[in-house]
């Protein structure tokens, strides 16, 4: 074997060497990016439904019956208003 073919066989193998080294710092730096921005998005829901239980609580709670006709009223609840506008947002957003 010649030095030509040598020294490309050296050259391929830091190429398909650097290649491999720089997919997996890649594949790592989108994955912790997706990662983080699902997390971020599962935090403003989260603080989403805080807000409307925190509303519910003081605005709502007071100005509503607890039972109407003998049963209970389930907008009472400072936690159903969130629940609620959650369904909504699984519907409106599947999967």
């Amino acid at each position: 074997m010649g030095l030509r073919a040598k020294f490309n066989l050296a050259l391929l193998a830091a190429f398909v060497i650097g290649f491999v080294v720089a997919a997996m710092v890649l594949y790592r730096i989108v994955y912790d990016n997706a990662r983080e921005q699902v997390l971020q998005n599962a935090r403003i829901m989260m603080a989403a439904a805080d807000g409307i239980r925190s509303y519910t609580s003081t605005n709502l709670v007071p100005l509503l019956p607890q039972e109407r006709d003998g049963k209970f009223v389930a907008e009472t609840v400072p936690a159903f208003a969130a629940q609620r506008n959650f369904k909504q947002l699984q519907d409106a957003y599947a999967g």
